[in-house]
C-alpha cells in the first residue's frame, strides 16, 4: 500500500490544472469561484469541488458543495 503523503505528494501538482478548469464550471453562479478539496478518507481518496461566493470585499461569504467526484471514474 502507497502511504498517504506519497499519495497526495504524486496527485497534488495535478490541482492547479483542475481548477483552472473549474473556473468554467456550469454550478457556479455569479460571484462565485471553485476550488477541489482532496482526502483520504478510510484509505480511499475523496474529491470534493466546492463553490466559494464572496462579497464585494473579496471575502467569503457562503461554502456550498457542487460536486462529489468518485476517484474510481477518473
Amino acid at each position: 500500500m502507497i502511504p498517504k503523503s506519497m499519495l497526495l505528494g504524486m496527485l497534488k501538482p495535478l490541482l492547479p490544472k483542475l481548477e483552472g478548469f473549474l473556473k468554467d464550471h456550469p454550478k457556479l453562479k455569479e460571484n462565485e469561484e471553485s476550488r477541489i478539496v482532496m482526502r483520504i478518507e478510510d484509505a480511499e481518496i475523496r474529491i470534493e469541488i466546492y463553490a466559494y461566493e464572496f462579497n464585494d470585499k473579496k471575502e467569503v461569504v457562503s461554502i456550498r458543495q457542487i460536486q462529489d467526484v468518485d476517484p474510481k471514474s477518473l
